[in-house]
């Protein structure tokens, strides 16, 4: 969703390039390659700390030295590859891995459940009730309320792609990614708060409206995090 709202952002610049690059592998829409990262991980385990950072829950804001230790966590690697996808001289292979990163890694700096810790592996170790079958509250903000929004994503990314004002782009374009970690940051905090803080191990009921009321947050972090990936990919492939 995040990619498909950032496609239809791209100047022509940037939407030349990427599709260029992504020809290399038959493909035409950087949706396409949005959950490469997932994918890769299982056969490489130790990018798995690339996908999130684990921020105190209790903590204000990051802090490098405390949250993202030898630079092996979302925020640093979106630079890394960021860096790479706007390098000339390095190799179309390397800058299409490099915006494979870039567009999974924006899309989980985004989902607040990726920018905590609460000792409960981003709540995948806290049971939820309120759906279907039990699932765990990571997987609530994951996929579960987006999907109980509307199942079919592309519809839901064009319904909110088609909301998004040129004041929201003039604000939301503004700041680095350490400054939209702690905005995700901020948002986990009553994400938890609002369920009484559970604590690992426990199970939870999600009323509706806890739902309700973070299918919103869902929202605007999905618009905010496909304008953004737009900016730094216009910006690294201009």
């Amino acid at each position: 969703m995040i990619a498909d709202i950032a496609q239809a952002h791209l100047t022509p610049a940037a939407y030349s390039a990427a599709s260029l690059l992504l020809e290399d592998e038959g493909l035409t829409e950087l949706a396409e390659v949005a959950s490469w990262a997932d994918d890769y991980r299982k056969t490489h385990p130790e990018t798995a700390p690339w996908h999130y950072v684990d921020i105190p829950l209790d903590a204000p804001a990051y802090v490098a030295s405390r949250d993202c230790a030898g630079g092996d966590c979302a925020v640093a690697k979106l630079e890394q590859f960021r860096a790479v996808l706007a390098d000339p001289s390095a190799t179309a292979p390397q800058r299409l891995e490099a915006l494979k990163w870039v567009v999974h890694l924006v899309g989980d700096i985004h989902q607040p459940l990726h920018a905590e810790d609460n000792n409960d592996r981003g709540g995948n170790q806290v049971a939820a009730l309120g759906f279907d079958q039990p699932v765990s509250l990571h997987a609530i903000w994951d996929t579960q309320m987006i999907e109980a929004e509307d199942p079919d994503a592309t519809s839901l990314a064009a319904t909110l792609d088609a909301r998004i004002t040129p004041a929201e782009i003039a604000v939301w374009d503004h700041g680095s990614p350490e400054d939209w970690l702690n905005q995700s940051h901020a948002l986990a905090i009553p994400a938890y708060g609002l369920l009484g803080n559970p604590a690992p191990g426990s199970t939870v009921s999600v009323p509706a409206s806890y739902i309700s009321a973070e299918q919103q947050v869902i929202d605007v972090q999905l618009e905010r995090a496909g304008v953004r990936l737009a900016e730094v990919l216009n910006e690294a492939l201009k």
